[in-house]
């Protein structure tokens, strides 16, 4: 779901102050961060945590600015293209959803 990739999730095990002070919670849980990315794949609670607290840092990173937290997130050669998606989707579905 939050496509967090092994390299990310075994920083975020080793680091978790850097990302977010609530990922210590969660990081502490497990023995190494093989076995917090595994439960990454089965968990989709905890997929959903770990991933929006990282987003979460590269927001903060970013002061606040959403595309690139988006960008920062992604981190392939189509940061720019995925933040746009994501951007364009978000501004979909508030349109829909406004009240």
């Amino acid at each position: 779901m939050m496509q967090v990739t092994p390299i990310v999730s075994k920083d975020m095990f080793q680091r978790p102050n850097i990302y977010h002070e609530k990922l210590s919670d969660i990081t502490s849980k497990y023995k190494n961060s093989n076995e917090l990315y595994k439960d990454l794949q089965k968990k989709p609670l905890l997929n959903l945590r770990v991933g929006t607290l990282l987003y979460l840092s590269h927001l903060k990173n970013s002061q606040g600015n959403i595309r690139q937290a988006l960008m920062k997130y992604n981190g392939s050669k189509r940061k720019a293209a995925y933040a746009e998606t994501v951007l364009k989707d978000i501004r979909k579905y508030e349109n829909r959803f406004s009240y």
